[in-house]
């Protein structure tokens, strides 16, 4: 039986900061959006074995879990256990336990990141325009550059009209020259937190231009009876970023100096990773192709503009290091100085022009579905297609059910992994279950679990995207989604136009001044302003 700790035990440690621990809600990520714990980074038990290692990488660090008090915590540290954590410990009483002792809760998603937009819309008096204004100064034919700070693909979901594309860790660079002439330079996002965090970052390296950040992004643009323009392929960075210059170069070094962000070389680097009783993070903020091209070997990939707004689903460690990655250290320092901000102490700046590293290439490692599959025969979109055939065969996905309602294998039943065993008493008898998920990693995993099935159990090799590849056609239909799709939160975004969309899009917008009230009173997090100029 795990360890447990008692929720007025756990929060002192977490306020104290006095040494690692890792926070993990293995709940459902829907249940985790309706109210979790400010510090606590999701990880359904669903996924744990696919995401434990990149959110906790040092297998000695100290773990909690906590669930709805429903018994999925300890399954959870069963399953820790047998990967090698041995540090791990179940909040007594789970989420219920913590809020009956008298703590906070919050709702939505990356909630530590939004308080620090917030807060540093206040204490940096980040300059902000509305919606409504910044339509004026179109329509009057302003100069105006409007800057997207998203990844690519988002910023195609719907964009301001006439805003280029500039991810985050490129907005330093590119966004001054994509501006041009312009009077005004406006950086937008879906909502406040990477918009605000980029207009800043432009002032952080001494940008003395009128820059604002778009009020409420895209979102807010919407809610003011606009539309967004779709498919969008305009870009900041045509040719990639821009070469830093001596100045930018030099303001990156007095940013790390004003702010204690440490400048590692490949020495100093190996210690870091060498030390058995320090969890270290390694990330390469770049945009992708660069990371591919070439990158200190063991660094993840992870924009810099989605690092600062997903930290809590990338490190869940509080007390650890962190080092950033890029090529000359300019970008990666603007990212260093929002980390530091989020009051994370010991944050590192790793520059790969310095020399010495040991660089790699490509992308991450393949899906590891194959090498997971253990006792049961993994099958190819043929022989499943025959098998479907015989009407003797049932077929659970496991994707999640954002990936479910876009297209899944005919007659494939929804279910969420970690009520598969309790929801096969409730799909009908047949001879033969076959699983498949996203690309098969999660199915692998699953027919490994403990399943009361009596019949042959088999994967479908490579999920449905193999069979997508093999051309035979998926269904939309919904007819078969028996389990509570809870598993996902829903964007405003993901949702059509109307009224629901639209008081979404409220919801999601609304309490920000509530939010970083209860923060700064819980005592959670260390926001700090560190200003720069």
């Amino acid at each position: 039986m795990a360890a447990s700790i008692a929720a007025e035990s756990l929060f002192e440690q977490l306020r104290a900061e006095c040494s690692e621990i890792a926070l993990l809600d293995v709940r459902e990520e829907g249940r985790y959006g309706a109210g979790h714990i400010l510090v606590a980074s999701a990880l359904p038990l669903s996924r744990l074995e696919l995401g434990i290692e990149a959110l906790v990488p040092r297998r000695e660090a100290a773990i909690v879990v906590y669930d709805d008090g429903d018994g999925l915590a300890a399954r959870a540290c069963d399953k820790l256990t047998r990967l090698g954590y041995a540090n791990t410990m179940v909040l007594d009483g789970g989420l219920p336990g913590w809020i009956a002792a008298g703590y906070e809760v919050y709702e939505g998603l990356n909630t530590p990141s939004k308080a620090l937009g917030v807060f540093a819309h206040r204490e940096l008096t980040i300059p902000e325009i509305a919606p409504d204004d910044l339509a004026g100064l179109m329509e009057a034919g302003g100069k105006v550059a409007i800057l997207d700070c998203r990844p690519f693909t988002e910023f195609q979901n719907g964009s301001i009209p006439g805003a280029s594309s500039c991810p985050g860790a490129a907005l330093v660079r590119n966004g001054p020259d994509d501006a041009g002439n312009a009077d005004t330079l406006v950086v937008t996002c879906a909502g406040r937190t990477r918009g605000l965090a980029g207009a800043q970052t432009l002032r952080d390296f001494g940008f003395r231009g009128q820059v604002f950040a778009l009020r409420d992004g895209t979102i807010g643009w919407q809610l003011s009876g606009r539309t967004v323009e779709k498919e969008a392929g305009r870009s900041a960075l045509p040719n990639g970023r821009k070469p830093a210059g001596a100045d930018m170069l030099a303001k990156a070094e007095a940013i790390r100096s004003a702010t204690g962000i440490g400048l590692v070389d490949a020495r100093l680097l190996e210690r870091l990773r060498a030390d058995t009783d320090r969890t270290a993070y390694l990330f390469d903020i770049r945009e992708k192709p660069e990371f591919e091209a070439g990158h200190i070997a063991g660094f993840r990939h992870v924009a810099g503009g989605q690092l600062v707004q997903n930290l809590d689903m990338q490190v869940a460690v509080r007390g650890a290091r962190i080092v950033v990655s890029d090529d000359d250290g300019v970008s990666a320092t603007g990212v260093a100085l929002w980390l530091r901000r989020m009051g994370w102490r010991e944050v590192f700046v790793a520059r790969i022009d310095d020399g010495g590293f040991e660089v790699a290439t490509g992308g991450a490692s393949a899906s590891p579905g194959p090498a997971l599959i253990q006792g049961h025969g993994s099958i190819d979109p043929a022989r499943l297609k025959q098998l479907i055939a015989t009407g003797e065969t049932l077929v659970i996905d496991l994707a999640s059910s954002r990936e479910y309602r876009k297209g899944h294998i005919p007659r494939a039943w929804f279910v969420v992994r970690s009520r598969l065993p309790d929801m096969l008493s409730k799909l009908p008898m047949a001879a033969t279950l076959v699983l498949t998920s996203e690309d098969g990693a999660l199915a692998a995993l699953a027919a490994q679990d403990e399943l009361p099935f009596p019949g042959a159990i088999h994967v479908l090799a490579r999920g449905t995207a193999a069979w997508r590849a093999s051309g035979y056609d998926l269904s939309t239909d919904l007819d078969r989604m028996i389990d509570v799709p809870d598993d996902v939160v829903i964007k405003p975004t993901e949702l059509p136009a109307g009224p629901e969309r639209d008081e979404t899009m409220r919801v999601y917008l609304g309490g920000s001044e509530e939010l970083l009230e209860k923060v700064e009173r819980e005592g959670l997090l260390k926001l700090a302003a560190l200003p720069v100029d």
